[in-house]
């Protein structure tokens, strides 16, 4: 059966394929800058309508913190069922471990969706998002604090000067993207090898959103 949500022109004469399902996804942000800039960047180099894959910044939340990012996408998902009778497919809260005192109540809140309806996923990153900038051009296994990650991948040629909200970088580092990929999933595995707690510093689940939106056909 054809997906009612996208409707296009029926070719008189022709018989229409059944249309794939596209799934609409919903993705809620820490940042006002950084993170939304990223992923807007991303939809549209895949030339992905706006209307499938929506990116909300926290100033559109209660809060910038951990939980009220999973809070504020949990109540967008339910406005959007109730208003237009859509549901999103998949829902990705983004944000970072930095200081927040909120975070672990927001994983636990997150991994309690996810286990009811299967579609809430967490892109978390410690200590904070640019180590998925830092991943594209090298391997960071050893602590490091967020004011250094930055100082790293500003001095880089392909980012030089970068600071906290520099726009553009989607399109300037895409090309290393396979690489980062690579290093944050070797990340992961150095950390489950060290039997080390989750969210151990540093650590990143971005790639996985990445690979899902990069996945998706439009």
């Amino acid at each position: 059966m054809r997906d009612k949500r996208f409707k296009g022109r029926k070719k008189p004469g022709r018989k229409r394929r059944p249309m794939p399902k596209k799934p609409l996804v919903l993705i809620v942000c820490e940042g006002k800058i950084t993170e939304p800039c990223y992923f807007e960047d991303l939809r549209k180099k895949k030339r992905i309508v706006k209307e499938r894959i929506r990116v909300i910044s926290s100033d559109k939340c209660k809060g910038n913190d951990p939980l009220s990012i999973v809070n504020c996408a949990l109540e967008i998902k339910r406005e959007m069922l109730k208003n237009e009778g859509l549901d999103y497919d998949k829902v990705w809260c983004v944000f970072d471990r930095d200081e927040h005192t909120t975070f672990q109540e927001a994983i636990i809140k997150a991994k309690a969706q996810n286990k009811r309806e299967k579609n809430f996923n967490l892109a978390v990153s410690v200590p904070n998002f640019e180590l998925w900038y830092l991943l594209h051009f090298k391997y960071q296994s050893a602590h490091i604090e967020r004011g250094r990650v930055c100082s790293i991948i500003s001095k880089e040629d392909i980012l030089s000067g970068y600071t906290h909200g520099t726009k553009g970088v989607y399109d300037k580092i895409k090309h290393l993207q396979q690489d980062a990929i690579k290093r944050a999933e070797k990340l992961i595995k150095f950390h489950n090898n060290n039997q080390s707690p989750k969210f151990t510093n540093p650590f990143t689940t971005v790639h996985e959103l990445v690979k899902f939106l990069e996945n998706l056909t439009r």
